[in-house]
């Protein structure tokens, strides 16, 4: 999953482990995930809008996996429609 954050800490760096959780907000709709499981940095960059990095999750359950791609799959579908 690519993030994005305006002002990123220092811990923000490849390879960083983060335990969870992990609140998954949909930028156009607002529409909210909560992965309860942990993530490792595998990339990261940095420009004038923000520090842009990508989370590997460990495993995730059923459920979770579910939730994330109807997140995904609406905010795409709003995405596509401004």
């Amino acid at each position: 999953m690519q993030c994005v954050l305006p002002e990123a800490p220092p811990s923000v760096a490849a390879r960083a482990t983060f335990g969870g959780p992990f609140v998954v907000e949909a930028e156009v709709n607002g529409s909210r995930i909560c992965l309860d499981v942990a993530g490792r940095v595998r990339w990261h960059r940095s420009n004038g809008t923000g520090t842009h990095f990508g989370i590997a999750f460990e495993e995730l359950t059923n459920d979770e996996t579910e939730g994330l791609r109807l997140l995904l799959n609406a905010a795409g579908r709003k995405r596509g429609h401004r």
